[in-house]
């Protein structure tokens, strides 16, 4: 039985030309989110904050739960988790005035909208019945 050696292989430790190293990686990802990019502005004047436990703050069939009593800027975006199970909607304007914006997806959205400063926003339940329990956790970004 005999046994050949082969010359090692030579190994370039440089990368090829236009190769993305880990510095330009981290530059662009920083430039991609200069431009563009929603920062929160407002936050749910609900007495738990931004997280609703709905055993506690009711999203009611045939009311509203308020959100924001005025938004404290535009916005832009809205980010919705919830892990409720039933249809819902967010609607914008003052008291008795509400106009539908959007209706939620089961377990979460995240919807472009166009909401001034100073708008009053809530939320309804579309499922017939008042929503009381679950927890739901809501983004305004602008």
């Amino acid at each position: 039985m005999s046994f050949h050696l082969y010359p090692p292989i030579a190994v370039s430790t440089s990368l090829p030309a236009g190769i993305s190293t880990e510095a330009k990686q981290d530059a662009i990802i920083l430039a991609i989110q200069s431009v563009g990019a929603l920062t929160p502005v407002d936050f749910i004047d609900a007495p738990t904050g931004p997280l609703i436990n709905l055993s506690v703050n009711a999203i009611p069939s045939g009311g509203f739960l308020e959100l924001i009593a005025s938004t404290a800027a535009d916005i832009k975006r809205i980010q919705v988790v919830d892990d409720i199970g039933a249809f819902m909607a967010i609607y914008v304007g003052a008291a008795s005035s509400e106009v539908l914006l959007f209706g939620l997806g089961l377990g979460g959205s995240l919807v472009d909208v166009n909401i001034p400063v100073g708008s009053r926003v809530s939320i309804a339940s579309l499922s017939g019945a008042n929503i009381t329990s679950g927890n739901m956790f809501i983004n305004f970004l602008g």
